[in-house]
């Protein structure tokens, strides 16, 4: 699996990308580092673009190992993030995920890449509004 993500300046975000198949190490050494909070806030919101990701070997027991690795990093609590899916099979299971997921953020799965960065910056202005 190709984990990688930027920070984005102009609109206080992390962008990362997925792609291919799920691979526990990668993602942990990532996530590890974004909650790391070197560069930015660890409860910085996020915009993940899983379109090119192989939804065909996403199951319970992936979505359970993923969710176990993020409620691993308390750091991340309250952190925004936006989920980009390529179809409805992707769609349908990153909300099975956010239903498993006992992590305390806001997440939300969209088709359209544009969309989900709208929600997501309108999100971020609103917390900085409070």
């Amino acid at each position: 699996m190709a984990v990688s993500f930027t920070y984005d300046n102009d609109n206080h975000l992390i962008r990362g990308v997925m792609t291919d198949r799920f691979d526990a190490s990668r993602f942990k050494s990532v996530m590890t580092e974004i909650a790391s909070g070197t560069n930015f806030a660890p409860a910085t919101a996020a915009i993940w673009d899983m379109r090119e990701f192989d939804f065909h070997h996403f199951d319970s027991e992936l979505a359970q190992n993923i969710s176990n690795i993020k409620g691993k990093l308390s750091s991340r609590q309250g952190a925004l993030v936006a989920y980009i899916v390529p179809n409805d099979l992707g769609y349908g299971l990153m909300r099975m995920f956010q239903l498993m997921s006992d992590t305390e953020h806001e997440s939300m799965v969209f088709l359209d890449y544009d969309k989900g960065l709208e929600w997501l910056i309108l999100k971020v202005k609103e917390q900085q509004d409070k």
